[in-house]
């Protein structure tokens, strides 16, 4: 089964949100897809929008609670991979949607800020795919 990949893949994810979200706070990069932040009330949005770099407040939690209980063999695991491989599509979604938005991520910091992008998108595929191998073998063993 693929279930420490996914967990490993859920935990670098978790990690790279919380360098997200350094990187938004200090860089003062508010959320643009989707509508456009005010840099000035970057935490109140975050908690509804998240940063240009970072998920809303609920996904996250999610995320720790779906990869705290996906290695249960019970019913709760198999739903909560089931919801990572959500949580993966989410965040492909996001990312790449904030990439595209004009202007932003130029000048100082451009290029670290490219590559946390660019890092968040392949581990959240990589969710979505190791979600996919361990949902499959469980319904194989079933």
């Amino acid at each position: 089964m693929s279930s420490p990949r996914l967990i490993l893949v859920s935990l670098l994810i978790l990690a790279t949100i919380v360098i997200d979200l350094v990187v938004s706070f200090v860089y003062k990069l508010p959320y643009e897809f989707g509508g456009h932040g005010d840099p000035n009330s970057m935490a109140g949005d975050f908690v509804a929008h998240g940063t240009a770099l970072a998920p809303p407040l609920v996904p996250i939690i999610l995320l720790i609670a779906f990869t705290f209980l996906a290695s249960s063999r019970r019913w709760w695991g198999t739903l909560s991979v089931f919801g990572l491989i959500l949580l993966g599509m989410l965040f492909t979604i996001g990312q790449l949607g904030e990439s595209f938005v004009p202007g932003n991520f130029t000048g100082f910091g451009a290029a670290g800020i490219g590559a946390l992008r660019v890092a968040g998108i392949i581990l959240a595929v990589l969710m979505v795919v190791f979600g996919t191998l361990e949902l499959v073998g469980r319904m194989q063993t079933r």
